[in-house]
């Protein structure tokens, strides 16, 4: 009974706090498969200011931001999903490699909004980048992902040899509007949000993705918020069930287009 009034109080506050203060803007569409969009001015540059705080994480402006988030991928925020700000620096970034969000036993991330606190000029690095974005069926890259997948293999430095060097020859050869993949860049205010499964509730192997590493010349931080919205397990009946309901929230996304 306690686990439906506090889902019950949790719609609530989330339909509270769901309004935007700010006029959402249409997104920028930069892939298909998988399903990848970009919101300029999701925050406000006063919301980011709050949000670099110590007190971040207990904010009227983190509520609201959580919940924004949730209206937007139609999953109110939960007590099962993973919050963290990150920050990184040329002196304290350490190498990271392509992965999928449904690691570490997060099986029921279906997807992943990056709220960016600061910008990175361009030229700078610090992109998210997908480098098997719209990739093509029969593409080697897409082909090594897919086999990862296969295997419940989320990271590719537990990759065989093989196919950890033909993703990172796919994650050096991505860059912003080239011809391989998508990134996004670091910009104060912007939301970053991709699908990590597909239509049919599968994991996507498009959706492996990093963060690029920061030029040597950048002297400030890039500071992110990495929503992982997951799909609450609480009302799940089956594996079935699931993906019929990861698939519905995948395809209620492409709306968003």
């Amino acid at each position: 009974m306690w686990k439906h009034i506090v889902t019950l109080l949790l719609k609530i506050l989330f339909i509270v706090t769901a309004v935007s203060p700010l006029s959402l803007q249409p997104p920028t569409v930069l892939s298909q498969n998988p399903l990848a969009l970009c919101f300029d001015n999701f925050a406000s540059e006063s919301e980011c200011a709050e949000l670099l705080t110590d007190r971040w994480r207990s904010s009227h402006t983190f509520t609201q931001v959580t919940s924004r988030v949730g209206s937007l991928v139609g999953v109110p925020p939960h007590r099962n999903e993973l919050l963290r700000r990150t920050t990184s620096t040329v002196s304290s970034q350490s190498p990271l490699e392509l992965h999928t969000d449904t690691n570490n036993g997060r099986l029921a991330c279906f997807a992943t909004a990056i709220l960016y606190l600061t910008t990175v000029p361009p030229g700078y690095g610090g992109h998210t980048s997908l480098p098997l974005a719209d990739a093509s069926s029969d593409d080697f890259a897409l082909l090594s992902a897919a086999n990862l997948v296969s295997q419940n293999i989320h990271h590719a430095s537990m990759a065989s040899p093989h196919d950890a060097s033909v993703l990172e020859a796919a994650a050096s050869a991505c860059s912003e509007g080239g011809i391989r993949g998508v990134r996004c860049r670091p910009v104060e205010g912007r939301l970053f949000l991709f699908y990590g499964r597909d239509a049919s509730g599968a994991v996507d192997p498009r959706a492996f993705h990093r963060g690029d590493p920061l030029d040597p010349h950048f002297k400030e931080a890039k500071v992110i918020i990495p929503f992982l919205k997951e799909l609450p397990m609480d009302d799940v009946v089956d594996e079935e069930d699931f993906k019929n309901k990861i698939s519905a929230l995948v395809k209620e996304g492409m709306s968003l287009i």
